[in-house]
């Protein structure tokens, strides 16, 4: 009995823990300034973010059109590919969206991923 009750919480637990973590430094524009953040979660088309050096009271939920990652073509990254993060570079970018070139992989492998997938290396 003890063995299929601790079965049953290891596998309701599983789930939590194997969703991609997101911490992708950012900046995000309140007001007229942009400021130092990190993207900490993600939907279909908004972000979650924490302004750096500021209490979580201040986090908010932003759209594309306030937020540039502290990212550029060539920049190293780990990508999360079946729960499991690999090295990668990015290509090129497209709003919120990155193509990708895992190292050591061939061209064949290159994918668009969004920011549920991909953190700093």
């Amino acid at each position: 009995m003890k063995k299929l009750f601790l079965s049953f919480c290891i596998c309701a637990l599983l789930p939590l823990f194997s969703k991609a973590q997101i911490s992708v430094h950012a900046q995000v524009l309140w007001g007229s300034s942009w400021f130092p953040a990190t993207i900490i979660d993600a939907k279909s088309d908004s972000w979650l973010i924490h302004y750096d050096g500021y209490g979580d009271e201040w986090n908010e939920w932003v759209t594309a059109d306030r937020i540039k990652p502290d990212w550029q073509v060539g920049t190293a990254v780990s990508v999360n590919f079946k729960d499991q993060w690999f090295p990668a570079s990015i290509l090129a970018i497209d709003g919120m969206k990155f193509q990708i070139h895992y190292d050591g992989y061939g061209s064949e492998w290159d994918e668009w991923v969004g920011l549920d997938r991909i953190k700093n290396r």
